[in-house]
Parts: structure tokens; C-alpha cells; sequence
């Protein structure tokens, strides 16, 4: 283990209560703190921590000021790792350049593969050394890519999500725990029409939970639904983090079937797993008749959880099999020559859209950063003229609003900047960003011994 090397840790934590969160859309604010796992998890297995909020600076300071105090950062501690989510765009593929410019390995988490791989995280092969997929039929893809990747499935803590020492009677026959999108809310209705009590929590149907009370509703439900549907496309399947959480809490477990699923819990022994609609109301109604049965099946599942997928394990494990590549097969050559999207490519467009969103969110709570969001959302779509419109509309009073935004045709235009599909989405490189603020290509005297 590498317990005596520096971590730059590159979290995201709730920022809801800000101002600015009231006019973003739901696509990119986060509301709960990403680390809150792994953060006493992460002090222990290395000499040294360098934790850097990047929601609480973009907030603050602003897209561009995240980008400079990011390298400033790897300048200053000489990081041997750095960890990032791969969420949205809260930074740049030339910021992730820069620090392995200085050395640092630079690791991603990709958790939503399954539906983002395509469309998002392979644009980020260049400047990334190592993937943290969930989903361990992409580790051969980003291998084909000149990446690399590791398979961390989800985890959950112990300390977190603790079985109930007592025992107490249930509060609800069925609970789901989740987002309303379009399969679940059919699949709950069906459920619901079948005579069966399903209780929802989550914004858009039902309050919002801590993660103390979330732990709670697991142990105290008769059956926890989980679904298995990609956010984004349902019809993808793959392994949810609430898998972990239910079963380490020492709930019964009711799930969605999803690839590999069977190689990290025995079906219908440590979770039951479903098909089909038709199938989850049979097996509803099975498992709330079987009380023996279910206790069975919760008992050991909190028991492979415990002993299997902790997040102290899961991450011991996954850098240790980093280190042993590294000292395998050397450094990665991602990032030797950096390429960026092209502006025509859809996730450029996707970057622009992302930054126009924290531009018109800026200029309602009359924060000067809104002109620096649009000039970046110009970076990644240089020929979108209604981005441009807007940098000079948006000068004007906001009181003015009504009447420069009333044209129908304006307003789709400036909602949506850019979203037609590219056969191919060759990949060309990208201008530098003079506009930043900073140029964060590397120089060949930032280079550290071994950099590529």
C-alpha cells in the first residue's frame, strides 16, 4: 500500500444551501458530500491527504480560479497520486495534463460507464492514468484506447450504514430509496396497482433522507427495492451503490438483475434478484408472507457486505493493484500527446451547455463570474453564435429579460446550444484556452524525473 505517499484528493461536497444552487439545474448540483465514505478511510492509507472541494471553490471563486489552485496545488505537494470524480466538467482535460506534467498519477472515477463511456468518459483518456470503472466490461475498452483501468465496484461503510443492534419492528411493508426517473416511477406505480404498499423517498416523490436516516429506512423495511436502469439510459443495467448500502445495513434486498451481480452476491441467498415488473410483484408478495425467509436472506447478505465489500477493502485492493502495474508494466502513456474533443463533437457540446447553465445561473444571484462561465462555454463551442448573444444580452439588466428573451426561436437556441450527433466524433486538437486565465499546457521545466 502506498501509505506513505500524498494524495491530492479532488472531492465534491453539498453546496445546496448557496445562493447560486437555487438556479442550477438539477443536472449539475450535488447534494450530499461525495467523500463522506472515504475521507477518515483515505487519511489512514496515506502519509498525506491534500483534500480540495471543488464545488466549494466553483462556488466561490469561480470555474477558472478551480483550474489554477488545482495545478498550484500539485506544485505545491508534489502529489505521487491525484483522485477526481469524472461527474461533469468541473475540470479541464488541460488541467489534468498539467498534473501529470508534474508527475502525479492521476486516477478518475468512472462510475456510470455503462451509459457515459461513449459519449463522456473516453474523451478523457488522454490526461487520465488509470479509469476506476464500475463496470468491469469497460476495463478492456479504455485497454483498447491506449488507457488503463481497474474494476472497483461500488462499497459501503460499516460505520455508515451499521446493522441495527436491537431488534425493532418494521415501519414499511416496501420502500424505495432514489431519484423518480421514468422506469422506476412505472415500476412503482405497477407495484402499487398490484395491491402492494411501496413507499418512495427522494426528491420529486417523497422526502429526502440523511444518510443516518436512509441506513434507518433500509433496516426497518420489509423489502428495499433497488433498480438497476442507468440514470441516463434505463435500459442499460449495471451494479447501483444502494446494493451495498442496503445489504450493509442489514436490510432485505430486492434488486433489479444487472451484469455480474452474481459474482459479488449469491442470488436468492444474499439478495433477491428480479427480471421483470411481474417478477418484483411475485416476489413482493413471497418474501412479505416469509418472514423466516427474508431474515435469512438479510442476515446474509449484511454478512457478505461486512466481509467483502467494505470501502476500506475496496480501496486497499484497488491501490494495490495500481501500484503493482505501475511497478509491471511502468507509466501509463496517457497524456504523451493530448488531444481534446472536437468543438463539433457531442461532448463538447455538452461542456457548453454545462458552463452556459452556471452562466445564467451566476448572472440571476448578480455575480460578476457569469461573463467568465459564458467565455469558457465560448471556448468549447467557438461557432455558436447564440452563446455569443448572450455574452453581450447578458451585460443588460436582468429587468430587461422579458423583452430581449421573448423570441421562442432565441430561447431554444440558448437552452440548447449544440446537440446533434456527430457520425464518428474525430478527435482534433484543441486550441489553448488563453481565455482561463492561465495557459495549463505543460512546460518542459515543470516536468518532474519519469513525467511523459
Amino acid at each position: 500500500m502506498p501509505n506513505e505517499d500524498t494524495l491530492l484528493h479532488l472531492t465534491v461536497t453539498d453546496q445546496s444551501a448557496a445562493p447560486v444552487a437555487a438556479h442550477l439545474g438539477a443536472w449539475v448540483t450535488v447534494t450530499y458530500d461525495r467523500d463522506a465514505y472515504t475521507r477518515d478511510l483515505l487519511n489512514e492509507l496515506f502519509g498525506r491527504v491534500v483534500r480540495y472541494d471543488l464545488w466549494e471553490a466553483l462556488v466561490a471563486r469561480g470555474w477558472r480560479a478551480v483550474q489554477r489552485e488545482v495545478v498550484e496545488l500539485a506544485d505545491r505537494y508534489s502529489p505521487q497520486y491525484v483522485l477526481c470524480p469524472l461527474s461533469m466538467f468541473e475540470l479541464d482535460w488541460s488541467t489534468l495534463v498539467a498534473i501529470r506534467s508534474r508527475g502525479a498519477f492521476v486516477l478518475a472515477w468512472a462510475a456510470d460507464d455503462t451509459s457515459r463511456f461513449d459519449n463522456y468518459s473516453r474523451w478523457w483518456t488522454g490526461c487520465v492514468d488509470y479509469f476506476l470503472t464500475s463496470n468491469p466490461a469497460f476495463v478492456k475498452k479504455y485497454e483498447r484506447l491506449g488507457a488503463r483501468a481497474v474494476y472497483v465496484p461500488c462499497a459501503a461503510s460499516p460505520e455508515l450504514f451499521q446493522p441495527s443492534v436491537t431488534v425493532r419492528p418494521p415501519l414499511y411493508d416496501i420502500t424505495f430509496v432514489g431519484a423518480p426517473i421514468a422506469n422506476r416511477v412505472a415500476a412503482v406505480a405497477a407495484l402499487r396497482e398490484a395491491g402492494l404498499h411501496v413507499r418512495t423517498f427522494g426528491r420529486g416523490w417523497g422526502p429526502l433522507l440523511t444518510l443516518e436516516d436512509m441506513a434507518e429506512v433500509f433496516r426497518r423495511s420489509r423489502i428495499n427495492l433497488n433498480f438497476s436502469g442507468s440514470y441516463a439510459d434505463c435500459s442499460r443495467k449495471e451494479i447501483k451503490g444502494r446494493v451495498f448500502e442496503i445489504t450493509m445495513a442489514g436490510g432485505f434486498l430486492l434488486t433489479e438483475n444487472a451484469p455480474s451481480l452474481s459474482d459479488l452476491y449469491v442470488p436468492f441467498e444474499e439478495l433477491v434478484p428480479f427480471d421483470s415488473v411481474g417478477d418484483a410483484v411475485t416476489l413482493c408478495r413471497r418474501y412479505l408472507a416469509d418472514e423466516t425467509g427474508r431474515l435469512q436472506v438479510a442476515a446474509a447478505g449484511q454478512a457478505r457486505a461486512a466481509k467483502s465489500h467494505t470501502w476500506r477493502a475496496r480501496l486497499e485492493e484497488t491501490f494495490s493493484k495500481i501500484a503493482q502495474d505501475i511497478a509491471a508494466r511502468g507509466r501509463p502513456a496517457a497524456g504523451a500527446e493530448w488531444v481534446a474533443p472536437a468543438p463539433e463533437s457531442e461532448v463538447a457540446a455538452a461542456a457548453a451547455a454545462y458552463h452556459y447553465q452556471w452562466a445564467k445561473a451566476r448572472r440571476a444571484t448578480e455575480s460578476p463570474l457569469w461573463l467568465e462561465e459564458v467565455c469558457v462555454s465560448i471556448d468549447y463551442q467557438p461557432r455558436d453564435l447564440a452563446l455569443r448573444a448572450f455574452s453581450v444580452i447578458g451585460r443588460l439588466p436582468i429587468g430587461w429579460d422579458p423583452v430581449l428573451l421573448s423570441s421562442k426561436r432565441a430561447c431554444v437556441r440558448l437552452l440548447r446550444p449544440v446537440r446533434r450527433k456527430v457520425a464518428g466524433m474525430t478527435r482534433t486538437k484543441m486550441p489553448r484556452r488563453e481565455s482561463c486565465g492561465r495557459d495549463l499546457q505543460p512546460k518542459e521545466s515543470d516536468r518532474r524525473p519519469g513525467a511523459v
